[in-house]
């Protein structure tokens, strides 16, 4: 497979390359972005997730509509939020265009706060996750490790990005680890940062066409196929088949012309009249999966004392930063962890007492 998929790879990739584009877009739009989450670690093992997002609108719009203020701002929830899990705790006018709206809740531990997860990825779908934590205690100081694993959105592609990519270059492009460009001028990274774009556009366009024809054999579509070549079960057995030659059959992925594929294929025309002018448009709807691959919720976190691991997130002033995004469950899981210590004074105490009291004993024997 991957001979023929590096075949394209030099080749102008219109389709995939504006659909990829409008999917790196809309990530970094306000509906999105306007989405935050935030997770409070307590030293007792209890918890506080908060999720908020921010209204952007004119003053006198929201001046209008002032009398009627609680139901407005329910109107505007982000289709991300599932605001069913958490109360409403907040709304905060934090400039003349800018509303900040937050939900909160207290759990009893991490375990119990991932099984109510506000954040969908799409309207059937919810971003899964599950946590933990661990307190180890250390005399001087109390250790607390914080660790959430958000589940991967893998299984919603018939074929793994991996089956185009080495491990290595799937995880750097999805994660950012491991760096792949370590020491390479702008150049070299831009030639290699090209390369293994254009394969996963064709990996997202392949899986596209897969669903797409799912749609094909579908029992009610395909009963209307008059005199199909092949049954419907031989049908399903050939979609590997089929999409491989469908995608290597052109230079340039527009220039596809499915009715011919499918009639060079099958040695038969009866899938024609299936095949509308608009099927290039399914194929783009297909690529988003649902959104999926938009979601941008910037999570951050709070622990217990001072972080002195924030893993693989940010820490500024005591709070973790991490990228949570679609692109990066797509691998695999994707983890976040971090340590805080709270220092123990009383410990610090008690040893200068036996120390003291220690010193004091040797003084007075002598």
């Amino acid at each position: 497979m991957k001979t023929n998929i590096r075949k394209t790879l030099r080749q102008q990739l219109s389709i995939a390359g504006i659909i990829f584009m409008a999917s790196i877009l809309s990530a970094s739009s306000c509906s999105n972005n306007s989405v935050k989450m935030h997770t409070t670690v307590n030293s007792d093992g209890t918890c506080v997730r908060e999720i908020s997002y921010c209204n952007v609108l004119p003053q006198s719009y929201r001046d209008s509509v002032a009398e009627v203020k609680e139901e407005w701002l329910l109107k505007h929830i982000p289709e991300r939020i599932d605001t069913s899990f958490f109360k409403r705790s907040g709304v905060n006018f934090v400039s003349s265009d800018s509303v900040i709206t937050t939900y909160i809740k207290e759990f009893s531990s991490v375990e119990q706060m991932c099984e109510e997860m506000p954040v969908k990825m799409t309207e059937k779908r919810h971003l899964k996750s599950h946590a933990s934590l661990t307190k180890k205690f250390k005399w001087f100081y109390t250790e607390y490790t914080f660790t959430e694993v958000f589940d991967s959105i893998s299984d919603e592609f018939r074929h793994s990005v991996y089956e185009f990519l080495p491990k290595d270059e799937v995880d750097y492009w999805f994660t950012g680890q491991p760096n792949l460009v370590q020491g390479m001028n702008g150049a070299e990274v831009a030639s290699k940062t090209a390369n293994i774009g254009e394969v996963v556009q064709m990996w997202l366009y392949f899986n596209g066409m897969y669903k797409y024809l799912e749609e094909f054999a579908l029992p009610q579509n395909y009963e209307t196929i008059e005199n199909p070549p092949v049954s419907r079960e031989r049908f399903i057995e050939l979609q590997d088949s089929l999409c491989k030659y469908i995608v290597s059959s052109a230079e340039e992925l527009d220039k596809i012309d499915l009715k011919k594929c499918f009639r060079e294929f099958f040695q038969s025309d009866a899938f024609s009249s299936q095949i509308d002018e608009d099927w290039k448009l399914s194929i783009a709807s297909q690529l988003m999966y649902g959104e999926m691959l938009e979601l941008s919720v910037p999570y951050t976190l709070t622990m217990p004392g001072k972080i002195v691991d924030a893993g693989m997130g940010t820490c500024e002033n005591d709070t973790v930063h991490y990228p949570l995004t679609g692109e990066r469950l797509v691998p695999h899981n994707y983890t976040i962890t971090a340590t805080s210590r709270v220092t123990n004074v009383w410990a610090y105490i008690v040893a200068i007492l036996i120390v003291g009291i220690a010193i004091g004993s040797f003084v007075w024997k002598r």
